[in-house]
Formats: C-alpha cells, structure tokens, sequence
C-alpha cells in the first residue's frame, strides 16, 4: 500500500521515483495495461519488479478497492506458500 500511495502522492512531484524507477514502471505498462488489480495476486512471487507494480497500478489509475484486495490475496498467498515451503524443507531435515 505505500508504494501505491506513493505513486498517488509522489510520482509527479518528485523527480527520484521517476529517475529511479521510470524504465521498470514504462517496462510493466503493457502487463498492467493487460491485467491490471488482478495481477497483484501474483505480483508477490516475482522478485525485482514486484515493488513496482504498485506504483504502476496507481500511475495508470487502477482504484484503491481491488487493488487492496487483490493486494491482500496476493500476499496471504505468497505468505502461505513460503511458510508451507519451509514446513516441507523442515520435514528432511
């Protein structure tokens, strides 16, 4: 959610979130063009960009309500496949 409001609040207004992720947020406009608040259910799993897609969610103005949901989704997802993938390496060792 902060990347998001800070996409709301700060993209035009300061200059280092376009210096620092202006190539990554031109990168992913056709994939949020093409899926939108829905691709934030995955979003987590994808080390690298997945800081700035929220920004590029709010940037080409996707609204708050799925995106939170969405956002939520994704993330109990991430959370449970990471801890049920540490409870299958705990079993070996």
């Amino acid at each position: 959610m902060a990347y998001y409001y800070a996409g709301k609040f700060l993209w035009n207004s300061w200059d280092y979130l376009k210096k620092t992720f202006g190539a990554k947020l031109e990168a992913t406009s056709k994939t949020v063009n093409r899926f939108g608040s829905p691709f934030m259910l995955i979003s987590p799993f994808f080390y690298g960009i997945r800081n700035i897609i929220p920004i590029a969610l709010e940037v080409y103005n996707v609204n708050v309500v799925p995106f939170t949901i969405y956002n939520l989704i994704g993330t109990a997802a991430w959370a449970w496949a990471f801890a049920e993938a540490g409870r299958m390496v705990a079993k070996v060792f």
